[in-house]
């Protein structure tokens, strides 16, 4: 795996918008963005942004293929809402995103590979 974690310190005067998944790391971030004299990030939450009014995720970590496709659609969704509001609601790369490759582990979900 080729992930590497990292500060998001120079995040806050370099981003408009930082986006958390959940309450905890929302509190988080935000703790260490007034510790920055520069921050102009917006500091929210993802699923604030979910037209289905969904603000709870739950972690699919030990759940079901189910579970896992759930919360991929809410974060299709949030991220989508969130680029209209962004971007405006005329530009079509919004609904038009390509989508992620099949994970080949299930047929409904598109998220794993």
């Amino acid at each position: 795996m080729s992930h590497v974690a990292r500060q998001v310190t120079k995040d806050f005067a370099t981003f408009d918008y930082i986006l958390c998944t959940d309450e905890s790391n929302l509190r988080g971030v935000n703790r260490k963005s007034n510790q920055v004299k520069n921050c102009r990030a917006k500091i929210e939450l993802l699923w604030s942004y979910d037209p289905q009014k969904q603000l709870i995720i739950e972690d699919p970590y030990y759940g079901n293929d189910a579970d896992f496709e759930a919360v991929y659609q809410q974060g299709v969704r949030c991220c989508r809402a969130f680029l209209e509001k962004v971007r405006g609601p005329s530009r079509p790369a919004v609904a038009q995103a390509r989508p992620p490759r099949p994970c080949g582990k299930c047929q409904q979900c598109p998220l794993f590979s």
